[in-house]
């Protein structure tokens, strides 16, 4: 009888005990934050962002405006720039009234406590407002803010909101001018679930493997014939570009770039660019002439995908990368050689890599970027 009762009696303290855990539980989630992001869904900065809110306990959503229109739709959106700007100036009229309505409308059923966007997304100064009446904005900025074509609202809906984070510190001191207060810069590291080493197949390395890859779309203005400078620097080697149809404009000024381009139909996945990545030695990175200061962020994946980044030099990566040695481009004119001996010599490039993993892996963890961003907050 007495072991009976020492029975039920430990039944009943361990459905105490799940009761009291359950509820703790249930406490847990009904005080977790919600974030919107508004962020384009094909851009790994949505994954490394998303990994640093939920470590710190966000419920993370994410829209791309992109999904509100059909097929036919974009395809018109897409020509934008080639239409005269009176027709140009209503069609993004009617663009940003559909996605700023949707954007109140979700906004008004997901509650959250930050929307958290990637440059404007096409947000308009008044919904921003609107935002700022129950929650916290912030932005992060992947191109120059004052210079973003077919985007006349982008500057007004930024300056709009709480919080600016940028990876160039010379755009924080062109918006800080403007009058701009909660400005802060910003390195977020990279997606560690998109770009990381694995092992190679022979098939793999066959049908991508390169001494020296880029992946880009291109531009349509000196921005393109400058990228198409920067990559023709490396021709006659084993090379392979991946980009756009757009790339094809600039074959007449560098017609031997033309048999190391390879034409992507649509955005590469994920796990192909970390394939192609891993079947690579050296990646050349440029920066877009938007960047004064500032990184691109394709950096940071390189490193994660073990491949050794050659980067065109800008002021912030003297901060940035404060203590451990990166390959920097520092004239067109050195390239080729920079490239061909980090090619040429496995261990010493081998060594560079390991100490940038390990050099990001201390400074740019989800903990450490969340810390930054939070305190801000």
């Amino acid at each position: 009888m007495t072991q009976l009762c020492q029975s039920f009696d430990y039944q009943v303290n361990i459905k105490i005990k799940r009761t009291i855990e359950y509820k703790q539980l249930l406490g847990k989630y009904k005080k977790m934050k919600k974030a919107l992001f508004l962020f384009p869904k094909s851009y790994t900065l949505l994954d490394n962002f998303k990994s640093i809110f939920q470590h710190a306990g966000y419920e993370v959503l994410n829209i791309d405006y992109a999904d509100f229109f059909s097929p036919s739709e974009k395809k018109i959106h897409h020509y934008l720039l080639k239409m005269p700007w009176n027709i140009r100036w209503a069609v993004l009229e009617k663009i940003n009234k559909t996605v700023n309505i949707r954007y109140k409308e979700i906004f008004e059923e997901q509650k959250p406590d930050i929307v958290f966007t990637y440059n404007d997304q096409k947000l308009v100064k008044d919904t921003v407002a609107y935002f700022n009446e129950k929650s916290t904005t912030a932005f992060f900025l992947g191109d120059n803010p004052l210079f973003i074509k077919n985007r006349p609202d982008n500057l007004a809906a930024i300056l709009e909101g709480n919080h600016i984070f940028s990876p160039d510190s010379y755009w924080l001191t062109q918006l800080k001018i403007l009058g701009a207060e909660s400005v802060h810069f910003l390195i977020p590291g990279y997606a560690k679930k998109l770009n990381y080493e694995k092992a190679i197949s022979n098939e793999d390395v066959k049908k991508w493997g390169a001494d020296i890859v880029f992946i880009g779309n291109q531009y349509h203005d000196t921005w393109g014939y400058k990228r198409a400078l920067f990559a023709n620097l490396f021709v006659g080697q084993n090379f392979k570009v991946y980009g756009d149809l757009a790339w094809t404009k600039w074959f007449r000024y560098f017609p031997d770039l033309e048999k190391h381009f390879t034409l992507n139909q649509t955005y590469l996945p994920f796990e192909t660019v970390n394939t192609i990545l891993n079947a690579s030695k050296v990646y050349p990175i440029d920066a877009n002439s938007g960047l004064i200061n500032g990184l691109h962020t394709r950096i940071f994946e390189t490193i994660g995908s073990g491949v050794l980044p050659l980067v065109e030099y800008r002021k912030d990566l003297e901060t940035v990368f404060d203590g451990v040695e990166i390959p920097v481009i520092h004239n067109y004119n050195q390239a080729k050689n920079l490239a061909i001996e980090y090619i040429n010599k496995d261990e010493k490039r081998s060594q560079l890599i390991q100490n940038l993993q390990k050099f990001i892996d201390q400074k740019y963890t989800d903990a450490e970027v969340g810390k930054q961003i939070f305190n801000k907050l």
